[in-house]
C-alpha cells in the first residue's frame, strides 16, 4: 500500500498532520491547566524544599552571603554540603531581570526552558531512530506531559537541570567534524551547570564521555579522538570549580555537593512504598544535621551506621528489602502533581493545592494516572520493539545506559517520585518510537519482542499501581 492509500494509517509510518495539531494543542493545554492551577482559587501553597529554595533566593537577593542559600544547610552555619548553589541563584537571577520577586518570573523562565528542552530532546531523537515527522510527537510529549510539565511552575530546580542535561546531550552527540572540540566544550559547560543544579547526574557522566569517546564517526585514526573528551572535562571543570575551591575552604573537601551518605541512610531506612507515606526524611535530617560540625565528621559517622545496619540485618535480607519497595516508589502512580491535590499525600498534611475543589481534583488525579500508566505501556513497548534495531552509534543506547544506571543508583539511594524526572524524555522517546514503529502497516515488530514489550509494561504497571498491594 502506499502512502497515500489510507489517510489514517499510512504505510510510511507518517502520523496525520491533524494528530500532530491536537497533540499540541494539548500539550498547551496542558500548561494553560497548570497555570489556572496554580492560582485559583487560591495560590499554591510552596512544599518541602521549594519553602528553604524561595527563601535563600530571597536572601540572596537582599545582598545575603553564600552562607544563606541551600548548600549551606539547614542549620545557618555556612558547613553543609546537601545541595549545589546554583538553583536559588537562578530564582534570584529570575526577579533581579524582572524587577520582582514573584513566581511569574520564574514559572514563565522555566516554561520556556521546558519548551527549549523539549525541541532539544527532540533533536537528539534522532539518535534513537524518530523520524522527523515523528519529532514534534517528542517534543510536544516532553512539554505537555502533565506531571513533567508541573515543575515548570513548582521551585525546584528540576526544569532548569533538565535542561541543562538535555543541551549537554545535543552538544556532546554532535558529529566530530567540523569544529566538533567546540561542541563537546559547549557540553561540558552544560554538563557542569547541570551539576551545580543537581549533584544527582555525578556518576552518569562518565556513561556521556565513554559515548563521546566511541563515537567514531568521521574518525581518521588520529590522536584527535581524546581532543573531544578531553575538552569537555576542561570546560566542565572551569564551570564547576568555583563551587568546588569554595567549598574545599569552608569545609575541607573538594566537592560540588554530597548528599550521597545521607541519601544511602534514608534509603535504607524507608519503610513506605509510596512517596510522601510514612516519610522518614526530616527527623534523620535533623539527626544528620546535629551528629556533628563538619560534613565529613557527619558523614563518617553515618557511614558507621549504614555499615553496622548493613552487618546486623545481613547483606542478602538488605537487598530483597529494598528490591520490595525502591522501585514501587520510584513509578508510583503518584507524582508531585498529583500528590498536592485533593486525597494526595502532601495535601492531607496541609500543603499544596489546598484551596482547588475536591471532586474535581479527585478526577484530575486519576485522568493524570491514566496518562502515566498509557505512557509506561508506551515506553515498555517502545523500548522492546526499537533496542538493538539498526546501528545509530553510541548515542543510540545513551537512553538505556543512563536510564538502567539511574534505576542501579536508586536500588540504594532514598527515591523519590521528584527523582525520575531526568528519565522520563526517554520514557516519552520510547513512547514515540513504538506509535513510529506501530503506525504504519508493514512495520511492526515480531511477536518475540512485542512479548517482551508486553512483560515490560506489565511489570513497569504493576509497580506503578500495586504499591498498596504489594506485600
Amino acid at each position: 500500500m502506499t502512502p497515500s492509500g489510507s489517510a489514517d494509517r499510512p504505510a510510511s509510518g507518517v502520523p496525520p498532520r491533524w494528530a500532530t495539531v491536537l497533540l499540541v494543542a494539548a500539550s498547551l493545554g496542558v500548561h494553560l491547566g497548570l497555570f489556572v492551577l496554580d492560582r485559583w482559587p487560591e495560590p499554591r501553597t510552596l512544599v518541602g524544599d521549594e519553602v528553604t529554595y524561595w527563601s535563600r533566593a530571597e536572601a540572596l537577593r537582599s545582598g545575603g552571603s553564600a552562607s544563606s542559600e541551600p548548600g549551606a544547610g539547614l542549620g545557618g552555619d555556612g558547613r553543609d554540603l546537601l545541595w549545589p548553589p546554583l538553583y536559588p541563584r537562578f530564582l534570584a537571577a529570575a526577579w533581579g531581570a524582572t524587577g520582582g520577586a514573584g513566581r511569574l518570573p520564574v514559572q514563565g523562565l522555566q516554561v520556556a526552558l521546558l519548551l527549549a528542552a523539549a525541541l532539544l530532546l527532540a533533536s537528539f531523537s534522532a539518535h534513537l531512530g524518530i523520524r522527523r515527522p515523528w519529532r514534534p510527537w517528542v517534543a510536544a510529549g516532553i512539554f505537555g506531559f502533565p506531571p513533567l510539565a508541573a515543575y515548570a511552575y513548582y521551585f525546584w530546580p528540576e526544569i532548569p537541570h533538565l535542561f541543562f542535561f538535555a543541551l549537554a546531550l545535543v552538544c556532546l552527540a554532535r558529529p566530530p567534524q567540523p569544529r566538533g572540540w567546540m561542541w563537546a566544550a559547549a557540553g561540558g559547560i552544560a554538563l557542569g551547570l547541570a551539576l551545580l543544579t543537581k549533584s544527582l547526574l555525578t556518576p552518569l557522566v562518565p556513561l556521556l564521555l565513554l559515548a563521546l569517546w566511541m563515537d567514531r564517526r568521521g574518525d581518521d585514526g588520529s590522536s584527535r579522538r581524546w581532543l573531544r573528551p578531553a575538552a569537555a572535562v576542561l570546560a566542565m571543570a572551569a564551570v564547576v570549580a568555583p563551587t568546588v575551591v569554595a567549598n574545599h575552604r569552608t569545609t575541607g573537601r573538594a566537592v560540588i555537593a554530597d548528599s550521597g551518605t545521607f541519601n544511602l541512610w534514608v534509603g535504607l531506612r524507608d519503610t513506605s512504598r509510596r512517596n510522601h507515606v510514612d516519610s522518614i526524611v526530616w527527623p534523620e535530617l535533623q539527626a544528620y544535621l546535629a551528629s556533628a560540625d563538619t560534613p565529613a565528621e557527619r558523614d563518617r559517622l553515618l557511614r558507621h551506621r549504614i555499615a553496622a545496619h548493613v552487618e546486623e540485618r545481613g547483606m542478602a535480607a538488605v537487598l530483597v528489602g529494598q528490591l520490595g519497595k525502591q522501585y514501587f516508589r520510584l513509578f508510583d502512580k503518584g507524582s508531585y502533581l498529583t500528590d498536592q491535590l485533593p486525597w494526595g499525600p502532601i495535601h492531607t498534611v496541609g500543603q499544596g493545592y489546598l484551596a482547588f475543589p475536591e471532586r474535581p481534583g479527585i478526577w484530575l488525579r486519576r485522568l493524570v494516572f491514566i496518562v502515566y500508566g498509557a505512557l509506561l505501556v508506551a515506553a515498555a513497548m517502545g523500548l522492546a520493539w526499537t533496542i538493538g534495531r539498526g546501528d545509530r552509534g553510541p548515542w543510540g543506547l545513551t537512553g538505556v545506559a543512563f536510564v538502567g544506571l539511574n534505576l542501579l543508583l536508586f536500588l540504594g539511594l532514598h527515591v523519590k517520585t521528584r527523582y525520575r524526572v531526568p528519565i522520563e524524555p526517554f520514557w516519552i522517546l520510547w513512547g514515540v518510537a513504538a506509535l513510529q514503529a506501530g503506525w504504519g502497516r508493514g512495520g511492526r515488530p515480531g511477536t518475540v519482542r512485542t512479548a517482551v514489550g508486553a512483560v515490560l509494561a506489565l511489570l513497569a504497571l504493576g509497580l506503578a499501581f500495586g504499591a498498596r498491594f504489594a506485600g
